[in-house]
């Protein structure tokens, strides 16, 4: 004889149950985080593509333009660091400065002594701020 159910709905485990409540805490501990970034996409929107890089990067994108702009195209760029710390930084000054050929060196000394150098030296040093500098090399001689 078939068993009678006394519900539509079959009972719910212990581990329905479980799965509900982690997705629910999961939402509320979520749901502010995703309605901020979702603020920011539609604040993000309507900006073209230099102006949403530099509200997102700040001063690094805003410095990496200004000497971009201010090298002759194609121009050969040494990006010089303070110290491998920086490296994260010329990582992103490699890629934005794209067409330039780029050379690293780790250190002004470095720079100063190859007899290749390029002559446009552009100057990263995050201990003092996350910006790009184009600098003469008199100027790295001085640090």
């Amino acid at each position: 004889m078939p068993q009678i159910r006394s519900s539509r709905w079959p009972k719910a485990s212990a581990t329905h149950v479980a799965g509900a409540l982690l997705a629910l805490s999961l939402a509320w501990t979520t749901a502010p985080q995703l309605v901020e970034r979702a603020r920011y996409a539609t604040h993000l929107a309507p900006l073209d593509d230099s102006a949403r890089r530099a509200d997102i990067l700040g001063a690094s994108y805003t410095s990496i333009s200004a000497v971009k702009r201010a090298l002759p195209p194609r121009a050969p760029v040494a990006i010089v660091m303070r110290t491998h710390a920086d490296a994260d930084l010329a990582v992103f000054v490699n890629y934005f400065l794209f067409p330039h050929p780029t050379r690293w060196y780790e250190g002004a000394q470095t720079y100063l002594a190859d007899p290749q150098r390029p002559p446009y030296a552009v100057w990263l040093d995050r201990s003092v701020s996350n910006e790009a500098r184009l600098v003469t090399p008199e100027e790295l001689a001085r640090r």
